[in-house]
């Protein structure tokens, strides 16, 4: 029996569909295992990463983790000052552990967070 293209395609989006499914269900079951290992590098520590948007415009991105959500994204807190001093602060957010480009004691977050404090009060003292 000859099958029209109406037929394939539904057949082939009939497969695609179950492909993403399977594809899923690999997903969550390797999240069991690396799940842990993933909580022991991130939770509870603090982070710095290079930000930019060219070699000349750099800034650092702190940011500390409070959860795991799954192998790519946590729950952070983070600050930076870039562009001439414009502030930004997220708390308890969702955000990419490829952010986390590099560890750092509480201290020096703690330092950069006073800065930032300082700055944000002295931008606001001459607005």
């Amino acid at each position: 029996m000859k099958k029209t293209l109406k037929q394939l395609k539904a057949e082939v989006d009939a497969i695609s569909k179950e492909k993403i499914k399977l594809l899923d269900e690999i997903e969550k079951i390797e999240s069991i295992k690396i799940i842990p290992k993933i909580k022991a590098k991130y939770e509870g520590k603090f982070w710095v990463f290079d930000n930019g948007t060219c070699k000349e415009d750099r800034w650092p991105l702190y940011s500390y983790c409070h959860s795991v959500i799954d192998q790519r994204e946590g729950i952070f807190d983070s600050f930076e000052i870039r562009d001439q001093g414009v502030r930004e602060l997220n708390i308890r957010h969702q955000s990419y552990f490829f952010l986390c480009e590099k560890e750092i004691t509480k201290e020096e977050y703690m330092k950069a967070m006073i800065d930032f404090q300082n700055m944000a009060m002295s931008l606001n003292h001459w607005a």
